[in-house]
C-alpha cells in the first residue's frame, strides 16, 4: 500500500485509501467534495500504535517461541541461521638446538600444507570406483581436492580437559607464520630463526546443538 503513511511523528497510522474529487475543466474549480475510498487495513504491524491496545503476547513484533513465526517475525530478525564455531590459536616456538629448529620448520610447513588444496595424485576410494561414460576408471590426476580436516583435543595430562570446550573436526582457514615475533629479524648461524610465531584459525566442520554442551563441546 504505497499511499499509507504515518502522522503525528509516527504515532498515528493512516490507512491506505484513494481520494477522488471532481473539477470543472473550464473554471478549474472543484464541483464536489473529496470522496475517500478505503483500500483496506494495510500492513498493521508496520504501525507503532496498531491496535491501540496492543496485545504484546501476539503479533509479529513479539518473540513467541510456541507457535510458527509470522512473515519476517522477530524470530527471523534475531536468529537467521546456525553458525559454525571458529577458534584461533597462537604458538610461539623458540628452538634450543638444531633439532628443535628443524622440528619447528616441519610444524609450520605441515599446517601450511594442510590448509591448502592438493592437485593430482588423488588415490581415494571414490576415484578408484568412479568410471567415465566409456566404462574406464577415472584418474584423479586432474582433480583438485579440498584441504584436510584436523581434530584437536584440549588435554589435562593423559585425559581430556573437562574445563575447556572441545571442538569437532575443523578446517584450517588461515595459517600465518611470523618470523619476527619479537619485532627483530634474527637467525642462528645456519639461518634458523631465533623465534617463530605460528597463528592458526580453525572453522568447525559440523554444527553444534545445545544438548551437546553437556557432552563437553
Amino acid at each position: 500500500y504505497p499511499n499509507s503513511y504515518y502522522m503525528n511523528m509516527g504515532a498515528t497510522y493512516i490507512h491506505p485509501e484513494v481520494q477522488i474529487q471532481v473539477f470543472d475543466s473550464n473554471t478549474n474549480k472543484s464541483v464536489s467534495e473529496i470522496q475517500h475510498i478505503n483500500l483496506g487495513e494495510g500492513i498493521p504491524f508496520r504501525t507503532l500504535t496498531y491496535p491501540h491496545q496492543r496485545n504484546w503476547n501476539d503479533g509479529a513484533l513479539f518473540y513467541k517461541n510456541d507457535t510458527l513465526p509470522s512473515i519476517r517475525s522477530q524470530e527471523q530478525i534475531l536468529y537467521d541461521s546456525p553458525n559454525m564455531r571458529e577458534i584461533g590459536m597462537v604458538f610461539k616456538m623458540v628452538p634450543f638446538n638444531d633439532a628443535d629448529s628443524k622440528n619447528i620448520k616441519k610444524i609450520c610447513d605441515t599446517f601450511r600444507a594442510a590448509s591448502l588444496p592438493s592437485y593430482g595424485n588423488i588415490n581415494t576410494q571414490t576415484f578408484k570406483e568412479s568410471k567415465d561414460t566409456a566404462g574406464m576408471p577415472i584418474s584423479g590426476s586432474n582433480f583438485i581436492s579440498v584441504p584436510l580436516l584436523c581434530k584437536f583435543t584440549f588435554m589435562k595430562g593423559s585425559d581430556t580437559n573437562p574445563n575447556v570446550a572441545q571442538f569437532k573436526p575443523c578446517a584450517i582457514t588461515r595459517v600465518q607464520v611470523n618470523y619476527t615475533p619479537d619485532g627483530t629479524y634474527a637467525t642462528y648461524h645456519d639461518g634458523a630463526m631465533v623465534a617463530t610465531e605460528l597463528s592458526i584459525n580453525f572453522l568447525e566442520s559440523k554444527l553444534i546443538f545445545n544438548d551437546e554442551i553437556s557432552q563437553g563441546f
